[in-house]
Formats: C-alpha cells, structure tokens, sequence
C-alpha cells in the first residue's frame, strides 16, 4: 500500500515485524560477541555493589565510555567484524568524553528531582524523576548510537538522533518505546529502595540489564540501517555533479534523498544553486 505521494505506508504491524526482526538479529550478534553481555552484567553489578568511592567511581568511568563501545560492538558484528580484547579498552577510553559531555548536562538538570527525592516524602519527587528519565529514555534512542557511529559531536548527534525518530515515524516507534534506560534505572532504584535480600536485588539488577542489553542491539541493527547513521563527510557530491562543503549537505537543512537518487528540499523541488 501506498500513499498519494507514491511513497510506502509504514503500518503498526510492519513496525512490529521489523522490531522483532532486529531483536532477533541482537541476539544473534550476543551470541557472535559475546562480551557484550559479560562485560554488560559484570559493570551492572559493579555499579550496584561499588559503595567504595575507590572502586565505584572508576567503574563508573568505564562506564560512561561503554555505553558507546557497546553500539560499536553490535554495529560490528553485524557486520561479521570483531572487536578484540584490546579494542575494548581504547574505544571505551577514546569514547568516553564525549558521553561524558552529553551526560553532564543531564546529571546538572536531574539535580533537583534528586534533592527534592532525599527530602520529602511524597510520591510526586519519585514520580516526577521517572516521568523525565521515560522522556530522556525517548530522546535518548538515537542519539547514542549517532555518537559512538557517526559523529564526535553532541550537538549533531543529538540532531541526527531527533531527525531520525521523526523521519522514521512510525517504524521508529517499537524503538523508541523500548525502554533500556528506564528498565535499568528501575531496577536500581526497586533494589535499592525497598532491599529484597541480595540474591534477588542481584537477579533483578542483572535481568534488567540483559533486557535493556537486547533493545540497545535492535536500536543500533535499525539505527545502522538508516542512510544518516553514515558519518558526514567533509565535502559531498550531489546530484546535480557539484562538490559542496558538509555545512551544505542536504542533511543539515532537512532535504530528503528521493527514489530518483536526486536531493530535494522540503517544499519545491530542485537542486542547491
């Protein structure tokens, strides 16, 4: 089925479908890279333990670069390509300032749901700290992937991220919607708020993490296959047989690639003069 405009409507059950599809396909790149999830379990029950500030805050560290280092490593093995041991180290090393950046601004505006939670009593602190990590759990589903893939910068990443979920709507939706990050967050804040014994605060804390591991693996297989998860270039060739510096790639003023392989503006057709 088609729209007027000739292009493919994307229903509800053909975004189902391709979900399933690539979480499908995270799980065979788990099986293929293993480390994935040891390292994905180990570094959650590190976190959970660490009281110690000397253990704790290096672990925390890694993991700032891992959440980058893990997209790279799905990215690859669909691929067929692996990453070796030593790999692991200098991409979480080399990638963790710039995720650095992009969660400094989140922690400073967390900040005061965290002293509201500490001192009152009432749910609405609780609620409130959930309803904004749902929310950066959203905006968050491409922009990750868009930094560990395709750009060093937060500010474009997070553009790439936003226009992706837009011009991917609805297909992006059953990605959107899969909640890693609040699944994670959610199971610390159970383990830590209402202390089931330790077995069953560590089998949640772990559980939770292999769930979320599963989302981020079929969020990177659907981000890789999308034309803007390329990196940019510095000069690109359009249509029209012109170079053009990469401040003027279609991309960075919201031209689409059409079906004739041409770049068009979203009103009238034609070709950068």
């Amino acid at each position: 089925m088609t729209t007027d405009a000739g292009e493919p409507i994307q229903d509800s059950a053909s975004g189902w479908s391709t979900f399933r599809r690539d979480l499908g396909a995270s799980v065979e790149a788990i099986g293929r890279a293993p480390w994935l999830i040891v390292l994905t379990v180990l570094l959650a029950v590190a976190v959970f333990l660490a009281d110690n500030p000397l253990i704790g805050i290096p672990v925390v560290i890694f993991q700032v670069g891992f959440f980058g280092t893990l997209r790279v490593g799905f990215a690859r093995a669909y691929r067929g390509e692996a990453v070796s041991n030593h790999e692991i180290v200098s991409l979480t090393t080399s990638l963790a300032p710039r995720f650095a950046i992009l969660g400094i601004p989140i922690l400073i505006l967390f900040a005061p749901l965290e002293l509201l939670i500490e001192h009152t009593t009432g749910p609405a602190a609780v609620i409130a700290a959930i309803l904004f990590f749902v929310a950066l759990d959203v905006a968050l589903t491409f922009v990750v992937p868009a930094l560990a893939l395709t750009t060093r910068s937060v500010t474009e990443a997070w553009q790439i991220g936003l226009a992706m979920i837009r011009d991917a709507w609805p297909l992006s939706a059953w990605y959107v919607l899969a909640p890693g990050l609040t699944l994670t967050l959610a199971s610390n804040f159970v383990a830590y708020a209402y202390r089931p014994n330790e077995v069953l605060q560590i089998t949640l804390v772990v559980s939770t993490a292999i769930l979320a591991l599963l989302f981020k693996g079929a969020i990177v297989a659907f981000y890789v296959r999308q034309p803007a998860s390329e990196p940019w270039p510095d000069t690109w060739q359009a249509s029209d047989g012109r170079w053009y510096p990469d401040a003027a790639h279609p991309r960075h003023r919201g031209w689409r690639l059409a079906d004739d392989g041409h770049w068009y503006p979203p009103r009238p057709h034609g070709l950068p003069e």
